[in-house]
């Protein structure tokens, strides 16, 4: 949280966003591997659009009813976690207004799930090389660098409007909404390995406003999903 704070300019805020992935926290997009779509014998980096605390775009744009409580919702544990680390109700609330307002920017710039549906809408192979000119606003060598990534030959751009649109929110959007945006990505990443108070916190919305469910799990049972995840069939 003190690095983010500590941040000047958008070269500090790109290395600190390489940190943050490289920790397991993912603002802004996803990167990992995935099969060549059109070549089942490679696995190739994959950058994906990704960084919303809400399960999908639509919760942001729909506007019924459910939808803007589930939004409020939102805005009301942003606001409840920044006032849990000290800042004041007025401090607490403006950053809520930050982070959903950016997020809103990014769900807007965000592919459909029916759109992502269709396999070739989100196939489009680039060059390690041509990745600046392609998905611009990032240094793409310090980024693999920063995660360990030995890159050859092409990596699939999932979602390459995405990247355009996030690339002028990153020169457009003040310096403060993006901090905001890192500082509660972090919060709500690392909520569920903090004390029982950090996860009753979130369990309200993300457990009982969006799956339903009725009480949160005893640790173990979380324990032991976060293992399972991690392990897969291995």
């Amino acid at each position: 949280l003190a690095e983010v704070s500590a941040i000047s300019d958008l070269e500090a805020l790109r290395a600190c966003v390489a940190q943050l992935h490289s920790q397991g926290v993912r603002p802004y997009f996803t990167f990992g591997s995935a099969q060549d779509y059109r070549d089942s014998q490679q696995v190739i980096g994959q950058l994906q659009q990704g960084g919303l605390g809400l399960p999908d775009r639509d919760y942001y744009l729909r506007d019924d009813e459910k939808s803007k409580g589930i939004v409020q919702g939102y805005r009301s544990l942003i606001a409840g976690s920044f006032e849990k680390l000290g800042d004041s109700p007025q401090q607490a609330e403006e950053k809520s207004r930050r982070v959903v307002e950016l997020e809103t920017s990014m769900a807007r710039a965000s592919m459909t799930l029916v759109q992502q549906r269709d396999p070739e809408a989100t196939y489009h192979p680039v060059a390690h090389k041509d990745l600046p000119q392609r998905a611009p606003g990032w240094n793409w060598d310090a980024y693999f660098s920063k995660l360990g990534a030995r890159l050859s030959g092409h990596v699939n751009l999932a979602m390459p409007d995405y990247f355009l649109a996030l690339a002028q929110l990153l020169e457009q959007q003040p310096l403060p909404d993006h901090q905001a945006y890192l500082q509660w990505t972090l919060i709500r990443t690392s909520a569920d390995y903090l004390d029982e108070a950090w996860s009753a916190l979130h369990f309200e919305l993300y457990g009982q406003k969006l799956t339903g469910a009725q009480s949160m799990p005893p640790r173990w049972r979380r324990v032991v999903k976060v293992i399972d995840q991690q392990m897969g069939d291995a």
